[in-house]
C-alpha cells in the first residue's frame, strides 16, 4: 500500500473512533437508523467526530450520548457531506435519527422519542418517510389511525386498546389503498412509533418500541 494511502486510511479509521470520546454521563442520547435504499458506504458523524460507519439498513446504532444543546450532524459519503441537521437536545432526551435514500438523494428525519405512556392503554403514533408520498392516511378496519400525515412528519399520538394491530396505508389526496403495513402486538403501558416508507407502490414498513 502506497504510505499516503496508509496515512489515509489510519486518518479515517481515528475519525470514527473518535466517536467514542462522546463523554459518559452526558444528558441526551441519540440512536442512529438508516432505512432502505441507504448505501453501505454512508457514515454519520457529529459535531465532526464519527459515529457509524458503515450504514446499514433496518440496523440501529447506539445510544450516542451528548451533552444538552445544539449539535451538527452530518451524513458523509467518503469525505463528502451528502446532508446536514442541526438538531438542539434537551436534557433527558431521546431521539432517533433516520436516514433514507440513497447516496443521491439522502434525507434525514428527526423523532423524539418518550411519548410518555398510559395505564389502559398503547400510545402509537405514524412517521411519514416515503418521499413520493406526499401525505398518508393509515387505518384500522374502519378506523383511522393518522390521517394527512405529511413527508417528513409524524401524525398525532393515539391511544389505543392492547392486543393486535394489523393497519393499512391509504394515499390522502385520493384514498388509493397502497398496502397492509407490518403488524404489531400491543401492550398497555407501552408507546409505539410506526416508520412507513418504501416506495408508494409497495410500502415498507417498521415498528419501535419506545422502552
Amino acid at each position: 500500500m502506497h504510505p499516503r494511502s496508509k496515512l489515509s486510511l489510519i486518518a479515517f479509521i481515528m475519525f470514527f473512533l473518535s466517536g467514542a470520546a462522546l463523554a459518559a454521563g452526558s444528558e441526551a442520547t441519540v440512536t442512529i437508523l438508516p432505512l432502505s435504499g441507504v448505501s453501505v458506504k454512508l457514515s454519520v458523524s457529529a459535531d465532526g467526530r464519527g459515529l457509524v460507519y458503515p450504514l446499514e439498513a433496518r440496523k440501529k446504532s447506539g445510544p450516542f450520548s451528548f451533552s444538552a444543546g445544539s449539535h451538527r450532524f452530518s451524513v458523509r459519503f467518503d469525505d463528502t457531506v451528502l446532508k446536514e441537521s442541526t438538531r438542539t437536545l434537551t436534557k433527558g432526551g431521546r431521539y432517533l435519527m433516520i436516514v433514507t435514500g440513497p447516496a443521491g438523494s439522502v434525507d434525514v428525519t428527526w423523532v423524539k422519542l418518550g411519548t410518555g405512556a398510559t395505564k389502559t392503554g398503547a400510545k402509537v403514533r405514524i412517521v411519514n418517510l416515503a418521499p413520493d408520498l406526499p401525505s398518508l392516511d393509515v387505518h384500522r378496519g374502519a378506523d383511522t389511525i393518522a390521517s394527512g400525515v405529511r413527508y417528513g412528519k409524524a401524525s398525532r399520538i393515539v391511544t389505543l386498546s392492547p392486543g393486535a394491530l394489523v393497519v393499512e396505508a391509504f394515499r390522502s389526496e385520493t384514498g388509493e389503498k397502497l398496502g397492509v403495513l407490518d403488524s404489531q402486538s400491543l401492550e398497555a403501558g407501552q408507546a409505539y412509533t410506526l416508520l412507513v416508507f418504501g416506495a408508494p407502490s409497495k410500502p415498507e414498513s417498521m415498528w419501535i418500541v419506545e422502552r
